[in-house]
């Protein structure tokens, strides 16, 4: 097994398929569910040997902070399918290690931080798509619009709206279908 984390798609990778494909294909090829982080993970945070999660206290300062808008460079866009890396076929796993469906290299980020699941077949189908969310018991937390997501042994998952904000440890993302990541492309390369 290499050390390489999975390659993170930055939102260049979606340009030309945004101009050749009509949005159902480009749903067919890309999916239709999307989680957009703006600005790179911070490097200082990334681990670089196998070690415990990092218990923050206080987020606050970290999200509030300048210091973590002036990393903020770009957009990295995560997929969220089942990339066959999880040993958990029916869920799509979040957390800091290659295992994971979405993998967040931040010390926040628990190993098995969180997991999305698609609803039953019948909520499946709905247009935008509904995504459940749902906390692996991670030491520092997922949150959805500033709301805590619990853990399966608390209380249900929580259904993942769109534009709605999204946290892992400290890692902010956004929620996207495939309509609303094809607008972000043509707004960010004008």
């Amino acid at each position: 097994m290499t050390d390489e984390l999975p390659q993170v798609l930055r939102v260049e990778h979606f340009i030309e398929d945004c101009r050749t494909l009509d949005p159902t294909q480009f749903r067919a090829q890309h999916g239709n569910a999307f989680l957009v982080h703006y600005g790179a993970i911070d490097k200082l945070r990334r681990p670089e040997q196998p070690q415990p999660t990092q218990v923050f206290k206080d987020l606050t300062p970290f999200l509030t902070g300048s210091a973590l808008r002036t990393l903020r460079s770009d957009y990295l866009v995560y997929p969220i399918l089942s990339t066959g890396r999880s040993p958990y076929p029916r869920m799509i796993t979040v957390g800091r290690t290659r295992n994971n469906d979405i993998v967040l290299p931040d010390e926040s980020v628990s190993k098995f931080h969180a997991f999305f699941r698609e609803p039953d077949e019948a909520a499946a189908t709905t247009e935008p798509p509904a995504m459940l969310l749902q906390d692996a018991g991670s030491r520092n937390g997922t949150m959805f619009n500033g709301a805590i997501v619990p853990t399966s042994r608390h209380a249900s998952p929580v259904v993942v709206s769109l534009g709605g904000q999204v946290r892992f440890g400290l890692v902010e993302l956004t929620f996207l279908d495939s309509v609303g990541l094809r607008e972000l492309v043509v707004h960010v390369t004008r």
